[in-house]
């Protein structure tokens, strides 16, 4: 029974020497950049190979769906890839969704971002 807690114990503190600390972003928040179409995208560099976005509404309706396409050259491969993502739940006026948890590339560049859907409460 001993030597199962100490294998235990050992197992826990392999597992906490993995944890990292948290990632810090090595610029600020670029500004918001409007779409033309009541929606705005900012972009921050969170390390070398890593860009993330947000996106506002910046209309007076809740969006209720939106689905875009993000190119960048990958920074493992050095191809140009595009990825699909969509908007994970109805954004209010004003609001913002966006960041490293949610939204990310992996590029050394720059990430263009096209809106292809979106949908506004009338």
């Amino acid at each position: 029974m001993l030597n199962r807690i100490i294998v235990v114990f050992a197992l826990i503190a392999a597992l906490v020497g993995v944890v990292q600390p948290p990632v810090k972003a090595q610029s600020a928040w670029g500004p918001w950049e409007t779409t033309g179409v009541g929606i705005s995208i900012r972009v921050a560099r969170v390390n070398n190979t890593t860009v993330t976005w947000a996106f506002r509404n910046d209309t007076n309706r809740t969006l209720r769906s939106m689905d875009f396409d993000y190119t960048f050259v990958d920074a493992g491969t050095n191809q140009v890839t595009t990825q699909h993502d969509i908007l994970l739940f109805p954004m209010a006026s004003g609001g913002s969704f966006g960041g490293w948890t949610a939204y990310t590339a992996n590029t050394r560049g720059e990430v263009s971002i096209a809106i292809k859907n979106y949908k506004f409460d009338n």
